[in-house]
């Protein structure tokens, strides 16, 4: 199955720092932050390829499709005839457009992947709570949509998107002791609190977007 980033980022969230700034609008390009070389594999090594990423045992390696969270998703959905079919090619254009051209965006990267291999490996993708995850991942493509093509002055990240997502951080973060997940749950946390509510152009600021 092939890793992308969009959903759970939490997974979101990871979702959740979206694309490209609107046709015509210039504020969003005042970041001081300068833009980062594209790495694909932050906190585990160096890769400019989209088809690597950090894995718990192996570091930065090659994707060879397994582990991923939408993917499971489409499977327990197409198997029991459920309506949560999620477009994977959603989830690249978000982490190649936008995420690996910030600091912010290239830590999101690493949290999904290590995210959806920790729910892969433990089966916390289920018969029960898949509509759950669809729900999740539909509304943090509302959130990535938001950054990418939205006002300035809209909201990407509301109490309602957070209320949502920390439901699955409390139930991971009860589950896991590996530090890593537990250190990628606090600081998704955090961000949910430092972003929420704030506009568009106020976290495109922050997370030092420049814009094409």
């Amino acid at each position: 199955m092939k890793k992308i980033l969009t959903v759970l980022s939490f997974l979101l969230l990871a979702f959740t720092m979206g694309s490209c700034s609107k046709p015509g609008t210039d504020k969003t390009k005042k970041s001081a932050i300068p833009p980062p070389v594209e790495n694909y594999c932050m906190g585990c090594g160096f890769s400019s390829d989209p088809n690597e990423h950090c894995d718990s045992q192996r570091g930065c390696v090659q994707d060879i499709g397994e582990n991923c969270p939408e993917e499971e998703i489409n499977a327990i959905a197409q198997a029991n005839s459920l309506p949560y079919m999620l477009n994977l090619q959603t989830g690249y254009d978000i982490r190649d457009n936008f995420l690996v051209k910030t600091y912010k965006g290239q830590s999101y990267i690493t949290y999904y992947y290590r995210l959806g291999e920790y729910a892969y490996d433990n089966n916390l993708i289920t018969l029960s709570n898949v509509g759950s995850y669809y729900n999740l991942a539909m509304e943090t493509i509302t959130v990535a949509n938001i950054l990418q093509f939205g006002n300035d002055s809209d909201i990407p990240i509301t109490t309602g998107f957070k209320q949502t997502a920390l439901p699955f951080i409390v139930d991971y973060r009860a589950m896991a002791s590996d530090p890593d997940i537990l250190s990628y749950l606090t600081n998704i946390e955090s961000d949910l609190n430092h972003f929420e509510n704030k506009t568009r152009l106020e976290v495109l600021n922050e997370i030092g977007w420049v814009g094409n």
